[in-house]
Order: C-alpha cells, then sequence, then structure tokens
C-alpha cells in the first residue's frame, strides 16, 4: 500500500474515533461550540471597543468645535481668529496619534452666523485587524453660532413739520464701520418709517448684529413737499447718513460732516421736551448743537433734532427742530450669540 496508503488508514480512523468521541462525550462539544462562538465574539466586543471610542472622539470634537464657533462669533477681530485657531490647537494637541486625517473648514455664511465643520477618520485599535470591515472610522460633526439681533424699539416720539416747503423722510437702517468701503458702504435693511406728507408705514425696526449700529438718513428734497411726483429726486435730493458708531460708549455721527442733528440723552422721556415746556432741549435758531457727551445707558431716551436744511445751504434757520425723533435707549446694548447644529 505504501506510505501514503498508512497515512489515508490512519487518518480514517482518527476521523472515526474523532466522531465517536464527539457523540458520547458532551464536554467536547460544548468545547468546540464556545471556540466556534469565541472568536466573533471577541471580534464584536473589540468593534464595540473602536465605536465607542469614535463616539466618545466626536463628542470632543463637537465640545471644542463650539467653543471655537462662539469665540469667533462673539469678536469678529483678528483676535477672535487666534482663538479660534487656539481652541482648535489644543484639540488637535490632545489627540496627536489618534486620526489619519483631519480637517477644518471654517467660514461666515452670512453676516450673522458663523460655521466650523470639523472632519476625521479616527485610528481604530481592532477594525484594522478584521477583514471586510474597513479599518478607520469616519468621524465629522458642524458646529453653527448666530449673532442675534440687538433689540431695539420703534420711536416714542417720531414727528415731522408739516409746515416745511421741503419733502422730508427719515429712514432707519444697520450700519457696521468695518465694511464701510463696500459696495453697500456697510449700510444695511433701509427701512422708511415716516415723512412729512402723513404717509403710513407699516414696519419693523432693522436686526443689528454684531458690529453694526442702528443709523438714522435724512432723505430731503427741496421744495417738494407738495409735489409728490418729486418726492424721489433727483433734483434737489439730499441725503444724510449718520452712520453711527460708538466709540467710549457714545455715539458719534457722520453725516459726511454736515451739521444736521441735535443728540442729547434724557434721563427721563419728560426730559425730551424743550425747556420751555420744563425739559432739557435747546429752543432757538442760529444755535451750533454741542457734540453727544453721555452715554445712552439702559432705561434712558435720546433725543434727536434735526435740521432739514443744513448750513450753509441757502434756507437754514439752524434751530433743529424741523424733524423731532425720541428712542428709548436699548435695555441690552451687547449682542447675543447662540449655538446650534
Amino acid at each position: 500500500m505504501g506510505w501514503a496508503g498508512d497515512v489515508t488508514a490512519v487518518g480514517s480512523r482518527v476521523a472515526k474515533e474523532g466522531r465517536r468521541l464527539f457523540r458520547h462525550h458532551d464536554g467536547g462539544s460544548i468545547a468546540v461550540i464556545f471556540a466556534l462562538v469565541a472568536i466573533p465574539l471577541i471580534a464584536f466586543m473589540g468593534v464595540a471597543l473602536d465605536y465607542a471610542r469614535a463616539s466618545s472622539m466626536r463628542t470632543s470634537m463637537q465640545e471644542y468645535s463650539d467653543a471655537a464657533a462662539l469665540t469667533a462669533a462673539v469678536d469678529k477681530t483678528n483676535n477672535a481668529w487666534n482663538s479660534l485657531n487656539e481652541v482648535l490647537s489644543q484639540f488637535r494637541e490632545q489627540h496627536p496619534d489618534d486620526f489619519t486625517s483631519f480637517s477644518i473648514i471654517t467660514r461666515w455664511t452670512s453676516a450673522d452666523e458663523f460655521e466650523i465643520a470639523m472632519s476625521a477618520t479616527m485610528r481604530t485599535m481592532i477594525l484594522n485587524a478584521l477583514p471586510g470591515f474597513g479599518g478607520d472610522i469616519p468621524v465629522s460633526i458642524r458646529s453653527v453660532a448666530k449673532i442675534l439681533p440687538k433689540p431695539v424699539k420703534k420711536p416714542e416720539v417720531l414727528f415731522l413739520d408739516g409746515d416745511a416747503a421741503d419733502y422730508n423722510r427719515i429712514y432707519v437702517y444697520c450700519f457696521d464701520k468695518n465694511k464701510k468701503n463696500e459696495p453697500d458702504k456697510g449700510r444695511r435693511d433701509l427701512t422708511a418709517i415716516s415723512d412729512n406728507a402723513g404717509t403710513v408705514y407699516n414696519y419693523t425696526m432693522p436686526g443689528c448684529t454684531g458690529d453694526e449700529t442702528l443709523s438714522v438718513m435724512l432723505h430731503n428734497v427741496a421744495w417738494a413737499k407738495n409735489n409728490r411726483a418729486a418726492w424721489e429726486g433727483p433734483r434737489d435730493l439730499y441725503r444724510y447718513y449718520s452712520d453711527t458708531v460708538i466709540e467710549d460708549g457714545i455715539q458719534k455721527y457722520d453725516f459726511g460732516g454736515s451739521k444736521i442733528l441735535e443728540a442729547i440723552v434724557c434721563d427721563t422721556l419728560a426730559q425730551c421736551k424743550p425747556k420751555n415746556q420744563g425739559g432739557i432741549i435747546p429752543t432757538g435758531s442760529n444755535r451750533t448743537p454741542k457734540p453727544l457727551d453721555k452715554e445712552c445707558d439702559e432705561d434712558k431716551y435720546i433725543y434727536y433734532g434735526w435740521e432739514d436744511r443744513p448750513p450753509p445751504r441757502d434756507g437754514s434757520d439752524s434751530d433743529y427742530n424741523d424733524i423731532r425723533i425720541i428712542f428709548q435707549c436699548p435695555q441690552n446694548p451687547e449682542f447675543m450669540v447662540v449655538l446650534y447644529r
């Protein structure tokens, strides 16, 4: 038979004996079943461990991303970007060997929304050793910080002299000094609120965010009060933009250098009346308004008195009462930032 036949015969006897022992000994069957189950069980536990690490990593990424998004939204300056990079660098330093790839995308999706998108491929401990599982685990998150508008009420008092020969219309808008060189000159949401022709305006106050400040604009057309066709100009049309900024807590106005506005902060609404009526507002012609020197603190009021034809235009009497507007100072002058995903 030769050596090959001997090996075959021995193998046959061993196989028969093995089948006999397997049929007559429960312990053997249990051992074999356990061996068969143990391999996938260990693999399952390893996979679960890797996915638990991925879940924990995603949570950590989200926390750092949220913090970075809030940091950037609160302060849009270069300091904010430095803080943003610092927060994200801290995350990378804490996980130097956990990723095979890592990317961050940051952007302003609008004037008041900042988005961070982080994506990574996490290095695994068990999955890489198991065929058919694909190895590393992708992890991604997204954070969006939104700046809420500063709350501003409609004017408490809004008076435009109906006896004026000029047509006057008042607008409010949001101004961002950091965007004054852009096509819109940093002016947004120009909203008409009143004119001296009795027009009714149904309006909502613009919501200024971030570095924006509520500002006012006078649309003036000389000798056009009773000529509706001329209200939009272009003849004898003048537009005066306040482009308001706040320096050391005090409002500053531009108006292209024109002396068109008298602004006064009143402790109470009753104070925002002419002196001859018991208030603090100056009266009389040929006056030069003093610069505003008080902050518009919470629960106070700010009075705007306009000269619709500021000097040196012909017909100016410099009494600064052709248009009178009183706003309540914002109860919360600081903007708020919320986070959502």
